[in-house]
């Protein structure tokens, strides 16, 4: 199974997160500048497996606002 990473773009003034399954670092990036990504690579993570199983599935693969991306941050660390 792929593992899930949380990468971070600067998109203006702004910042966007996407979660991308791969099976490292440099494949999720690919994905995601495949994918269209518009936006400089910040920082990437990788979630651990007891994080990316509390993940909402309908979130992986997507495009995360910051208030999104916070929200989902505080929804995870309970």
């Amino acid at each position: 199974m792929n593992q899930l990473f949380w990468l971070v773009f600067k998109q203006g003034n702004g910042v966007a997160v996407f979660i991308q399954p791969a099976g490292d670092l440099i494949t999720a990036r690919m994905r995601v500048a495949l994918a269209g990504m518009d936006g400089e690579f910040q920082e990437g993570h990788e979630l651990d497996a007891k994080i990316a199983k509390r993940m909402a599935k309908d979130q992986i693969g997507k495009i995360l606002s910051r208030k999104q991306a916070t929200a989902l941050l505080k929804r995870l660390d309970r």
